[in-house]
């Protein structure tokens, strides 16, 4: 669970007129959600997502993570977070040596140690990978090594920082589906930072950041329906959304969640049937 309750960030000398990253910000994601967070080049995600994982500390409100507050100078275990480029957060020159490193630094058992090593590395699909070095694996096999080095760890709450941005279209789909995979069948946690509108509408919920501030939170239903919204983020919603769109607005009973190309499908079907 991530709980954000008025939290803001300012920066800058001038404290009787601050500059402001984040304001007021609240935030909830359920334990076992998929989330989703899109908004504008500049609007506060990556500062929200450290302030999250306890890098950077807010200078007003709670964070609240896996039912703890967050200290000012507290970093939680409880987070993993993803950024964009994975060459960044790997430390070590070989695979299953990078998946182990947060478990050594923790201290634990040799034993214990090959054991989660081990059961990551098969769950991940990263056997063929273990010895090899990370600089020759692919954009996606190094972002699977970095969940993989969180996910050891027996992290529950994962937060993506644009974590496909830099990978190539196959890259981008494997990714989204480990992700998927380990929310719905493992009951991990995620808030993921996108501009992918196709990840958006596979969410269980829809937050939007803009100027700092939340000015939106739905489900994807929600969202696709919110004409405001989408025109202050200028989204074109691609044919398969403007096609569910219409039938959800034309009274067609459409689940406002989870909503992509299948659910097109099935209510054109229910509709032939029906008709």
């Amino acid at each position: 669970m991530i709980r954000l309750s008025d939290v803001s960030i300012s920066y800058g000398s001038d404290q009787d007129n601050p500059s402001f990253a984040l304001m007021g910000v609240n935030l909830d994601v359920p334990e076992g959600t998929y989330a989703v967070l899109i908004g504008p080049n500049g609007s506060g995600k990556t500062t929200l997502a450290k302030i999250i994982k306890g890098i950077v500390a807010p200078t007003g409100g709670t964070v609240t993570v896996a039912g703890k507050n967050l200290g000012p100078e507290e970093i939680s275990e409880d987070v993993g977070l993803v950024f964009s480029n994975p060459e960044n957060q790997i430390i070590s020159t070989v695979v299953e040596e990078d998946i182990a490193f947060g478990l050594e630094n923790r201290g634990i058992g040799a034993a214990e140690m090959r054991r989660r090593v081990n059961r990551i590395i098969k769950r991940l699909g990263l056997t063929q990978l273990a010895k090899r070095l990370p600089h020759t694996l692919s954009g996606g096999e190094q972002q699977r090594l970095v969940i993989a080095g969180i996910l050891v760890m027996e992290t529950k709450i994962i937060v993506l920082d644009e974590a496909t941005s830099m990978l190539d279209a196959n890259g981008k789909a494997d990714i989204l589906r480990l992700i998927r995979e380990l929310n719905e069948k493992e009951g991990i946690t995620v808030l993921s930072i996108t501009h992918s509108l196709v990840e958006a509408v596979l969410s269980d919920i829809v937050f939007v950041l803009d100027r700092g501030k939340i000015v939106f939170s739905g489900t994807p239903g929600q969202f696709i329906n919110n004409d405001e919204i989408l025109a202050r983020l200028d989204i074109e919603l691609p044919e398969f959304l403007l096609v569910l769109k219409g039938l959800m607005r034309a009274g067609i009973d459409i689940p406002d969640t989870a909503l992509g190309v299948q659910d097109v499908i099935g209510s054109l079907d229910r509709l032939r049937r029906e008709g």
